[in-house]
């Protein structure tokens, strides 16, 4: 579906994603230093993490990178998650990652939330690129 994948994760209290509405989504126009950019926290909208600085990129590359990056990052985030059980029921890291190349083949983008322990919360996300829903969006690492 895309040329390429950007991978992104987030990790943080979840009670700071809701704190911070303003800085989740971008300024119209954008401008090239605002809080929206320099802001760790997910954006709300999957292609708006293309507006961000490369610097938010965990890995680029193809479609077998981005599931090998994801299935890694589910791995690292399962002792923590807060609800192992409901993991369980949606089929743990394989029912998660047949979910996602689905999603990926289909849409272009998918991602991940999963409640951890002491209260924090996880997003991992891969945004194809160029992005189906805003493929005026220019790509991050190169043009």
């Amino acid at each position: 579906m895309s040329g390429h994948y950007h991978s992104y994760q987030w990790i943080g209290q979840a009670a700071s994603l809701d704190k911070a509405d303003g800085v989740r989504r971008p300024p119209l126009p954008p401008t090239p230093m605002d809080e929206f950019r320099n802001s760790p926290l997910p954006p709300f909208r999957m292609c708006d993490w293309l507006l961000k600085p490369s610097t938010h990129i965990k890995v680029t590359g193809d479609l077998e990178t981005a599931l090998t990056w994801l299935e890694e990052q589910w791995h690292q985030l399962e002792p923590s998650f807060a609800h192992p059980d409901r993991e369980k029921r949606l089929g743990g890291s394989e029912g998660r990652l047949q979910d996602a190349q689905a999603a990926l083949m289909c849409c272009g983008s998918m991602a991940w939330g999963h409640w951890l322990r002491a209260e924090r919360f996880g997003l991992t996300a891969v945004v194809g690129c160029p992005d189906v829903h805003a493929p005026h969006y220019r790509c991050p690492v190169g043009g």
